[in-house]
């Protein structure tokens, strides 16, 4: 159950994992399978989602054409202190009829990278806050 030659690849060096020790591990964090002295940095980058901005303009664009359409159909028909009053109904029956964008206005890009040793202490030390050394003294 451990890693798998070739399953990681250091940044670095393009270095492919060693064989499987053949540990078994039962825990299938991703920390645990990495080979001994590699590091694995999770980088986690929050973005406008493009979808949300495409789709809230498409629904806001069916907004503005169903009033439109609304308006030139009792043209003639409202007199113009009226006019105002009746956009805003038409605006609110409108936005009750189409549908809320079903999408999250933000998405995160997840990458991990992987890197072997000497290359892993190295990243880990230049990480603000990490340093290998005191890590390794306080479990040695």
């Amino acid at each position: 159950m451990g890693y798998h030659v070739g399953y990681l690849e250091c940044e670095v060096t393009g270095m492919s994992a060693p064989p499987d020790d053949g540990e078994d591990i039962a825990e299938e964090s991703e920390a645990l399978r990495l080979p001994p002295g590699w590091a694995a940095v999770v980088v986690m980058h929050r973005i406008e989602n493009p979808d949300y901005a495409l789709m809230a303009n498409e629904r806001k664009a069916s907004i503005d054409q169903q009033i439109q359409s609304a308006l030139q159909a009792a043209e003639g028909q409202i007199e113009d202190a009226d006019k105002m009053q009746f956009i805003n109904m038409l605006k609110a029956q409108a936005e009750a009829q189409t549908p809320l964008v079903d999408v999250s206005p933000y998405t995160v890009v997840e990458s991990v990278f992987h890197y072997s040793p000497p290359h892993a202490g190295r990243v880990i030390d230049s990480l603000p806050g990490m340093d290998v050394a005191d890590d390794a003294a306080a479990t040695g």
